[in-house]
């Protein structure tokens, strides 16, 4: 519609989110999350690329990826997403909001409603 991306149609992966809890240090239960592969203009942009983290105080060079997530959650750093079908877990390592789908007008219009779906650049653990 109009050029724009539709985040809820189309194929997704299944993937468990596990979401970190500062107070205790420990991961929460599961939670069943829909992924979508990030896409620009029909190009596939799912390649990994190089991030610079901050761990324990110093500049940390790493690789990532970038995926949609349908599901509107609190995504943080340090939370853990797997994919269904594969046995490496992946955490989370920067959070960003996909400006290319229609609910990102309605954001600027209401700005306490968030609907918009999440950019997570996820890295190896």
């Amino acid at each position: 519609m109009f050029g724009l991306s539709q985040p809820y149609s189309g194929h997704f992966f299944y993937a468990d989110y596990l979401e970190y809890d500062m107070n205790t240090k420990k991961y929460k239960t599961p939670v069943r999350i829909r992924i979508k592969g990030q896409s620009e203009i029909g190009v596939s942009t799912g390649v990994k690329e190089t991030v610079k983290v901050n761990e324990n105080g110093r500049w940390v060079i790493k690789n990532a990826f970038k995926v949609n997530v349908v599901e509107i959650n609190k995504y943080k750093p340090k939370d853990k997403v797997k994919f269904l079908n594969e046995d490496i877990m992946y955490v989370v390592l920067k959070v960003g909001d996909n400006v290319n789908n229609p609910n990102a007008m309605v954001n600027l219009m209401f700005p306490k409603i968030d609907n918009r779906d999440k950019v997570l650049y996820l890295g190896e653990d």
